[in-house]
């Protein structure tokens, strides 16, 4: 596993795990992930965490957190229901919401090469189905019921796209679909630049982001959705971490919460 390389998008699948790992040793009063730590050392070496700054580790936990609350109320509110996580890369989720496996099934989607990946780094959670393939072509109503309460989580995937291409896939989606929700994180165009130049930092110079919104309203009508919320990122660290993080952590927490640098959208399609 050592010998691994990973390339362009691909290789940034390791970002959101190593900032995973990393504020579980650092902060698990904040975020834990047991599955992340268990597999911490199946990991090819890299540079992430060196190159990376408290505040950008924090963000990466963050999502992980804010999705994983939406996730739980969406499931508590449905007797049965889907979890589809678009892109899946490496992400924990099902084992970080195993105590709700009698409620819902997750379902991974991601290109082969991440799956091939995926099974053998973390192998397969007893709730979940892994689909191999491109999310833009397969047709989901071979995998499951798409007449259930269904969410689609998309966490750090669809700034790599470009707004056409997302607009497609949701067209896709509610045309598949009777009944489903999509919660995504998004930045805004001053979001994008600095999003790009953190993962050139990591030493990642092949995997240019191109997608941004300026709210979640606005998107939600260029997509023919309805918002549901849009988020802040950092509001739940601040109160839990306040007297433990760096001033300049914090001061970035509070223009990127000020400013909606970064969000999260839930939308219903």
């Amino acid at each position: 596993m050592n010998e691994m390389i990973l390339d362009g998008v691909q290789d940034t699948l390791l970002i959101p795990m190593m900032a995973r790992t990393h504020i579980s040793n650092t902060f698990p009063e904040y975020f834990y992930d047991a599955k992340a730590l268990e597999i911490a050392d199946k990991l090819p070496p890299n540079q992430i965490v060196e190159k990376s700054s408290e505040y950008e580790m924090i963000a990466s936990a963050s999502r992980c957190v804010l999705m994983d609350d939406y996730t739980r109320k969406f499931i508590k509110n449905h007797e049965q229901s889907n979890i589809v996580c678009i892109g899946c890369g490496l992400e924990t989720m099902a084992w970080r919401l195993l105590e709700h496996k009698k409620h819902t099934h997750f379902y991974e989607i991601d290109f082969p090469s991440v799956i091939t990946l995926r099974k053998e780094i973390l192998g397969v959670c007893e709730n979940e189905t892994l689909i191999s393939g491109d999310v833009n072509v397969l047709d989901l109503t071979e995998y499951m019921d798409t007449s259930l309460p269904t969410l689609f989580v998309v966490a750090g995937v669809f700034m790599y796209f470009k707004e056409p291409e997302v607009l497609s896939l949701i067209g896709k989606l509610q045309g598949e679909f009777e009944n489903a929700e999509m919660l995504f994180d998004a930045v805004n165009d001053f979001g994008l630049k600095f999003a790009n130049r953190y993962v050139e930092k990591t030493g990642n110079k092949g995997a240019k982001m191109y997608f941004c919104v300026k709210t979640g309203g606005d998107f939600a009508k260029r997509s023919n959705t309805k918002l549901i919320k849009q988020g802040i990122l950092f509001g739940k660290v601040s109160k839990k971490l306040k007297h433990k993080l760096r001033w300049k952590t914090k001061l970035y927490m509070f223009v990127n919460d000020w400013k909606e640098t970064s969000m999260l959208v839930h939308i219903k399609l």
